[in-house]
């Protein structure tokens, strides 16, 4: 029930949006985001957003984690949406901070093209190909680093990314493999790189995060609910290629 009514309120804050009354302080709603959430559900619901409530302003703030959870606990964001690694312990909230999930989506291991032939079995630990390093901020580095402690598999490389566009690219030149999530392969895979889905890697979990005190603010609700309406129509299973 209760449940049932934040959902409710959610849909009505989205609807007085709609009517011709301020909505905010300023007019203005931000967002804040990682990469692959921000281009691939955020920026391409901004035309819709602006055609259905045309005196709402929205701002989307792309940086890592550490800054965004600033800029939330300031108040300079209304809400926040983050990836954790599903499969992980998920970390302690800060103080004063609300969190309520979005998605679940699987993660995929990406190796150059011919590591894995089609007939082969994948063993984690029979891959003789290395991991790249990540930046320790991302999702992607923790579920990295749980299979590797799980599976006692191949070192880390020497590279460092922090785009998965970055990581593809490294992939594609034969210099390492890496997790991604499946909502990051929304674009072309380049050539050269093999998406594996197997079983095992677990989930990336993305949530959105809000501060208590602005519980009732009507423009926080309204991003909320409009974040949920994208995240419901995202197709993850046209976003991976699969060797069996």
């Amino acid at each position: 029930m209760a449940q049932a009514a934040e959902d409710i309120e959610r849909v009505m804050a989205a609807a007085l949006l709609a009517v011709d009354r301020p909505a905010g302080p300023d007019g203005t709603m931000r967002i804040g985001a990682f990469t692959s959430f921000l281009r691939s559900v955020l920026v391409p619901s901004l035309a819709d957003w602006r055609a259905r409530f045309p005196h709402i302003r929205v701002g989307l703030v792309e940086d890592d984690l550490p800054q965004l959870s600033k800029l939330l606990r300031r108040g300079e964001l209304d809400v926040l949406v983050v990836e954790l690694d599903a499969s992980g312990d998920p970390p302690d909230l800060p103080p004063g901070v609300i969190e309520e999930p979005l998605l679940d989506e699987p993660w995929r291991l990406v190796v150059p093209a011919g590591t894995v032939l089609r007939d082969d079995g994948i063993d984690l630990d029979r891959l003789a190909v290395p991991w790249l390093g990540v930046d320790e901020t991302s999702a992607s580095s923790a579920a990295s680093s749980r299979l590797r402690r799980g599976s006692g598999s191949a070192p880390e490389t020497l590279h460092r990314y922090y785009e998965t566009t970055t990581a593809l690219a490294l992939v594609a030149a034969g210099e390492g493999m890496a997790l991604v999530p499946a909502l990051a392969l929304g674009e072309a895979v380049p050539e050269g790189v093999d998406v594996l889905d197997l079983h095992g890697l677990g989930t990336r979990r993305i949530v959105m995060r809000s501060t208590k005190k602005r519980t009732n603010d009507a423009m926080v609700r309204a991003a909320r609910e409009l974040i949920h309406e994208a995240v419901a129509t995202v197709d993850l299973e046209g976003r991976s290629t699969q060797v069996d």
